[in-house]
């Protein structure tokens, strides 16, 4: 937010007409000159004092919370993440890419509805789709014949931020820098005290975390998030098994 800047006009009155005492002038309301500087230096006072408040230093911690706020407030979500984990070993690196396509919304009617879109490492596409009014799970996987609905028991997954909690009041944690991430202005924040916890870059705007990665020991992990909404349009056929399925796939239930 930028500083609010305030006008103050000064109005300084020299003298009286003439014949006017002081004790006249006390009598019309007129402030003396004594009374104008002294309330003068109280308004800038109160104006350098909330220009302070307004221009106080962001810390990493500040931006974590944030962050941990705009996870917590999250109704209706999309985000599209692809994440990579490499670990070493003696016959030499191995690579898994994950990647992600989520939809969460809270309808009119209090529906949870979600739909889920997993790629591992080019393969299949895997669908997570909850439908009829949330009541139930579809899964099917690209390419089967069958697909499958049971009852709905998982919980939501809004991206990056489940693990905020856990270091939003780290005294570690530092701003090491601001960049472009991803096409976002992001912070970019570490943790001074050890290896195992993940660097993130959080963009300046939301809050909502861009990247994540953990490349100081194997396994190596890194997380982009290649785009995200929220406040993404509702559109009921993402969740009409009408429109989920290609034709000839049976229904299993």
């Amino acid at each position: 937010m930028l500083p609010l800047k305030k006008v103050v006009w000064i109005v300084a009155f020299g003298s009286i007409a003439a014949g006017c005492t002081d004790d006249n002038a006390d009598e019309t309301g007129l402030n003396s000159n004594e009374d104008l500087t002294a309330e003068n230096e109280n308004t800038e006072a109160n104006n350098n004092d909330r220009d302070g408040d307004d221009t106080e230093e962001l810390t990493a911690n500040h931006i974590l919370e944030r962050s941990h706020d705009t996870y917590r407030d999250i109704t209706d979500v999309y985000y599209h993440t692809v994440s990579k984990v490499r670990e070493t070993e003696e016959n030499g690196d191995t690579e898994e890419t994950t990647e992600i396509k989520y939809w969460e919304f809270v309808t009119e009617d209090g529906h949870h509805m979600r739909r889920i879109e997993r790629t591992e490492n080019d393969g299949p596409t895997e669908y997570t789709i909850t439908i009829e009014e949330g009541r139930y799970m579809l899964t099917y996987t690209a390419g089967d014949d069958t697909a499958y609905v049971r009852d709905r028991d998982e919980d939501a997954a809004y991206g990056l931020g489940g693990s905020l909690s856990n270091v939003s009041d780290r005294e570690d944690a530092s701003i090491a820098g601001t960049g472009e991430v991803n096409g976002y202005e992001a912070y970019h924040i570490s943790f001074t005290g050890t290896s195992d916890l993940s660097d993130y870059w959080i963009d300046q705007d939301t809050y909502y975390i861009v990247r994540q990665e953990q490349l100081d020991h194997s396994p190596y992990t890194e997380t982009d998030t290649i785009d995200y909404d929220l406040e993404p349009d509702y559109n009921p056929e993402l969740f009409d098994v009408d429109y989920i399925l290609p034709d000839g796939v049976e229904l299993s239930r």
